[in-house]
């Protein structure tokens, strides 16, 4: 194959169903072209586009004396698809708009499984993704000052619109083989595959699928996620969200029925940021213009209080009309957004699963839940040994037997009989109005100290305990003013300070607030959304911190 340079920007895909690929740009407008005797194994398709009137021409035909002097200024896109064949697989190296028209044809997760299997998450920088479970609480970084996002490994759990990559030249030299100079630059783009930019020969390209082969052969490095795409269909939307608006009146009537024996199961409310929810103390809804306090961030706390308001049923209008408001101390409004905004739900039709989060839909196969399931069993299975180690007291019903105690109630009580410190409320101040629990119970009955997080609830409380882990068990860990600060009002309660402070254990524990249900496997119970959040905490707290983690800890009911 030649060695003459191919200077410009272009991109390189795998390709899936190559045969339809081909009849497909054949039915677009593209030719082939012959090659060379000595170029085998390959196939090139080329297109130039219809001249096009550019939109600045109305413009200039307002200033010239005859705007039929302008007739030569047209636009033509000149585009190619070059397919080599490597092994079982064929490569796709796109110009112009060859990579837009093949684009159904792509292997979508072509790019991530190179990444994993040669670049370490430190090598990529990141520059913008979006989230199935939400923005993930980032590390309080005005308070540390040397927060790096390049090397924060929970982005890793995110689905990139575009996953933006520049790996830096030392790492492709060393697993592409490749002699790159600033002006080959090569990065990730998307999930699919990778765009180059400026100069690389066939040759090279040749060699670099080549390397593709031998990559893909090999076992990944890390561990990603990856199935979730966002759906564009404005019918199935609409479909979905009229889904919603079911499940959202079905729950509702539940509610009323049987108030004490109701759970929040498909449909519930999250923020994308869980963070700002750390930060409110208080919560409002509103009404056709009516504002009224609710218990909690979570849709039990909002049916508590439309029941109590004399709303019988919950029709469309209700639900198209309900805010919701989170505020700090000071009355300052953190989160504020409709319903609809908050709602996180999650529906199967057929073999697809769909997940609603901040009024976006993405749709996965079951193929990746089972992916999903399998990695939450590998967590329980690692968390296995932690838990049956330690032991919190059961929770508790309250008088009636109808419902659990509450989580005050809870830690209240166990700190009350056992050897263990409250500090749920009992805030550390991070920066100006920022602030946050180190942790809800500070343990000291056996020989480790250790954080521990509690949580009454499934849904948005379990994605609430997620981000409070993630964030205070960071900054405990690595933080100096933080750690120090925690550490005060440990000595402060405890009138002393125990050896093993600073490197202590972190739980984070749970109960179902529902009666009757724990006898059900826990995965059993779980959305797929709130599985993915705690695999990528549990990953996220293991690999950045020399944490002991019983993650999925759930509290007994007495």
């Amino acid at each position: 194959m030649t060695s003459v340079s191919m200077k410009g920007k272009y991109f390189i895909y795998r390709i899936i169903k190559s045969i339809d690929c081909n009849g497909h740009l054949l039915g677009r407008g593209y030719a082939t072209v012959e090659l060379k005797e000595e170029i085998s194994a390959a196939t090139l398709f080329q297109k130039l586009s219809p001249p096009a009137t550019p939109k600045w021409i109305q413009a200039l035909a307002s200033i010239v004396r005859d705007p039929l002097d302008l007739d030569c200024l047209r636009n033509r896109t000149a585009s190619f698809v070059l397919f080599l064949e490597e092994g079982h697989n064929t490569y796709a190296i796109c110009g112009g708009s060859g990579g837009i028209d093949i684009q159904q044809f792509i292997d979508s997760e072509f790019g991530l499984d190179i990444v994993v299997r040669v670049i370490p998450p430190s090598a990529v920088k990141l520059k913008r993704l979006k989230g199935i479970t939400g923005s993930i609480s980032q590390i309080e970084e005005v308070y540390k000052g040397n927060y790096n996002y390049e090397l924060d490994p929970r982005n890793w759990g995110r689905i990139a619109k575009e996953l933006l990559g520049d790996v830096t030249q030392e790492e492709l030299r060393r697993v592409l083989g490749l002699d790159l100079s600033r002006s080959r630059g090569i990065k990730l783009h998307g999930k699919g595959g990778f765009s180059i930019n400026r100069s690389l020969s066939l040759n090279d390209i040749r060699f670099l699928v080549n390397r593709f082969e031998r990559i893909l052969r090999e076992q990944p490095k890390f561990n990603i996620l990856k199935g979730y795409s966002e759906v564009t269909d404005k019918a199935v939307k609409r479909t979905l969200s009229e889904q919603i608006n079911a499940d959202l009146i079905n729950h509702y009537n539940s509610y009323c029925t049987r108030p004490d024996e109701w759970s929040e199961q498909n449909v519930g409310i999250s923020a994308g940021e869980m963070r700002d929810v750390l930060q409110c103390t208080e919560f409002s809804m509103t009404l056709k213009g009516q504002r009224q306090s609710i218990a909690d961030f979570e849709l039990g706390s909002l049916f508590e209080k439309l029941h109590g308001s004399g709303v019988t049923t919950l029709s469309k209008s209700y639900i198209d009309q309900i805010r919701i408001i989170g505020s700090d101390d000071d009355g300052n409004e953190i989160i504020a957004g409709s319903l609809r905004h908050f709602i996180c739900a999650e529906t199967q039709i057929g073999d697809k699963v769909y997940a609603c989060l901040e009024g976006r839909w993405f749709v996965s196969t079951a193929g990746f839940i089972e992916q999903v399931d399998q990695e939450f069993d590998q967590v329980l299975t690692e968390s296995a040994h932690a838990i049956a180690a330690y032991g919190l007291p059961t929770w508790n019903l309250d008088a009636s037997r109808t419902k659990t105690e509450s989580e005050d109630e809870y830690i209240d009580r166990i700190c009350d009989k056992t050897n263990m410190l409250k500090f749920h409320r009992n805030h550390v101040i991070i920066d100006g109005n920022n602030k946050t629990e180190f942790c809800d119970v500070f343990d000291i009955r056996n020989k480790n100290s250790i954080l521990v997080f509690i949580k009454r609830g499934f849904g948005a409380n379990l994605r609430e305990l997620f981000a409070q882990a993630r964030s205070s068990g960071l900054l405990y860990m690595r933080d100096e003013r933080f750690r120090a600060d925690a550490q005060a009002k440990i000595a402060d309660v405890l009138k002393s300070t125990p050896s093993d402070i600073r490197r202590p254990a972190l739980v984070m524990a749970f109960t179902d607030h529902a009666l009757g249900r724990q006898h059900t496997p826990l995965k059993e119970r779980l959305t797929t959304m709130v599985k993915i959040d705690m695999i990528e905490t549990y990953r996220y707290l293991k690999r950045d911190a020399d944490f002991g983690i019983a993650l999925c800890y759930e509290i007994a009911h007495s």
